[in-house]
């Protein structure tokens, strides 16, 4: 009897943390077994009826008998069907048989078991445990996220915008001076388109060279605000106007561009003007000189037109076109810069 306990005692723990395979097969199964308990004056026989739990454990209860003294134990022993690989390799200690209902075959000794050690299945699931982040990791995660974006993402939009201040800039270049070359292609240099005026100026020798979308003979019509709207590098108001009759033709092409083709300016009274402005994204923000308006020059006798102040020394460019000055000069030093931005512009 102390075999019996002993041995109870020793496997009842290992069975009882039990992986569950297959519950469903468990009423399949029933057995029949004898205890060896090495006298030969105690009879034993086993009770019909055994236990299906959750664990999928075989519930095996004894009816003892020792000088007709009945007593009672039980045993829980491996399901042969239900433990995963267990089929005709598990030994049951006890010494017992069973028999597959649905085979009809007799399970020998070798093919019972005592449970292996493995951790308790949960029916609900909320005994696993399953590898996550805690809360505190997810907080701690978005927070470095946050920072690291705070700390980049201004710097790529800046990138951006000068990338595309760049590119169009160019474009502008290039379709003014494209339309002024066929221009003079066919019809040369007028004598002076100062004493022309500007609308006959521009319609004569620009007009039929350049795809226009939009003529504007007010600020309004061009979506500006004020007729005198653009800030110089340094802060200050600029004087340079949208609209002046006679002096200057403000138009749109269709890439987006507004130009103002100049023929005079009035410093101290009408002077000639060869200068060309362009407002890479017309009357949006910030019109402000070498962010979205730059100056141009157009070089008689078929030189083209060219960044304002092409022939300036380094020295004079740079001093222009910086935060403390005006700005006009800043389309010639992005081009002295191989078309590039760098640290010393005043953007």
């Amino acid at each position: 009897m102390e075999l019996v306990n002993r041995e109870r005692n020793k496997y009842m723990g290992k069975c009882s943390s039990l992986a569950l395979r297959d519950t469903s097969r468990a009423d399949e199964f029933t057995s029949r077994a004898r205890l060896r308990a090495g006298s030969d004056s105690e009879s034993q026989r086993v009770s019909e009826g055994q236990e299906r739990g959750q664990t999928g454990l075989l519930r095996v209860h004894y009816v003892h008998a020792r000088n007709d003294v009945p007593y009672h134990s039980e045993h829980l022993l491996c399901h042969p069907e239900l433990v995963s690989g267990s089929k005709n390799r598990f030994r049951n200690e006890f010494g017992m048989t069973g028999v597959n209902n649905n085979r009809k075959e007799l399970i020998h000794d070798s093919q019972l078991t005592h449970c292996p050690l493995s951790p308790a299945p949960s029916p609900t699931g909320r005994g696993e445990k399953k590898a996550g982040f805690t809360l505190a990791e997810v907080l701690i995660t978005i927070g470095v996220i946050g920072v690291v974006a705070a700390l980049t993402i201004p710097n790529l939009i800046q990138e951006n915008q000068k990338r595309a201040t760049i590119t169009k800039l160019q474009k502008g270049i290039s379709v003014i001076n494209q339309a002024y070359k066929l221009s003079f292609d066919e019809q040369g240099e007028p004598e002076s388109a100062f004493d022309i005026g500007s609308d006959e100026y521009f319609k004569q020798y620009w007009q039929p060279y350049i795809k226009m979308l939009q003529y504007c003979d007010t600020y309004e019509k061009c979506g500006y605000t004020d007729n005198i709207p653009f800030d110089q590098a340094k802060g200050s108001r600029s004087g340079w106007q949208i609209v002046a009759p006679t002096m200057r033709t403000t138009f749109y092409t269709h890439d987006g561009l507004l130009f103002i083709v100049l023929v005079g300016s009035l410093y101290d009274g009408y002077v000639v003007d060869n200068r060309i402005i362009i407002d890479i994204n017309g009357g949006e923000l910030p019109n402000k000189w070498g962010r979205d308006v730059f100056m141009l020059e157009r070089i008689e006798d078929g030189g083209g037109v060219r960044p304002h102040g092409y022939g300036m020394s380094d020295n004079e460019i740079n001093e222009d076109c910086s935060k403390s000055s005006r700005g006009y000069y800043c389309a010639e030093k992005i081009r002295r810069a191989g078309w590039r931005i760098e640290k010393d512009y005043p953007w």
